[in-house]
């Protein structure tokens, strides 16, 4: 005959078999699960450092701002009169100045200016619209620059004897050009300055001898 204490160790392990079965987990399956979210976040960690890696790297390279490059084209001069005893009656100058932009976005510009000076006094200045220079492309700029006389009046007498003469007149210009470059978060604003020395033949009117040097800023 059984007694009580024989039947309550098979008690026990019945109620643990019937635990099991009502779960319906399989032993160890919640340390899996940890372990798969464990990976899924190493490998998500892993994707985000290699793409900030490559943007790092494309951004230093490939992706680089670059300054935007200006070349003056030509330089003519045109309406040159003497006028005695009243001197230089009309003077105009048109510049075409190009602008090359080496970077993968465009290049916004404001409105850009342009001088003509003679024995370091500005004589003539005008504006060039506002403006973009498309992505890897080069774009040009022509300005007329109509020269205030009264500012050469000084000089009458040389002028005159230069257009007889055909001498040149040492001149100088400077165009100036202001804008932006963003690249994503990146933004970088630049200012390009394009500085001529020549000589301009007072009777044909003929450029010579030029000579310019381009200046960046930030």
């Amino acid at each position: 005959m059984s007694t009580p204490d024989q039947m309550r160790p098979l008690s026990g392990r019945t109620n643990q078999a019937s635990s099991d079965e009502e779960s319906g987990s399989p032993p160890g399956l919640g340390r899996q699960k940890s372990q798969r979210r464990r990976r899924a976040l190493i490998i998500a960690a892993t994707v985000i450092v290699l793409l900030a890696v490559v943007i790092t790297t494309l951004a230093l390279t490939v992706f680089k701002a670059r300054d935007p490059e200006l070349t003056t084209k030509s330089l003519t001069f045109s309406g040159i009169q003497f006028g005695f005893p009243g001197g230089v009656m009309n003077l105009t100058a048109t510049t075409v100045v190009s602008v090359k932009n080496p970077n993968y976005v465009s290049f916004v510009y404001d409105k850009s200016t342009t001088s003509i000076s003679y024995n370091g006094t500005v004589i003539g200045e005008a504006l060039a619209p506002a403006g973009s220079a498309p992505a890897r492309r080069t774009i040009q700029l022509s300005v007329t620059v109509n020269v205030m006389t009264d500012r050469i009046m000084g000089n009458v007498g040389l002028l005159a004897a230069a257009a007889l003469m055909n001498s040149p007149l040492h001149m100088s210009s400077e165009t100036s050009v202001e804008g932006r470059i963003r690249l994503g978060l990146i933004r970088k604003h630049v200012r390009v300055r394009m500085n001529c020395d020549f000589d301009v033949a007072a009777l044909d009117q003929q450029v010579r001898n030029m000579e310019c040097k381009r200046n960046v800023k930030f």
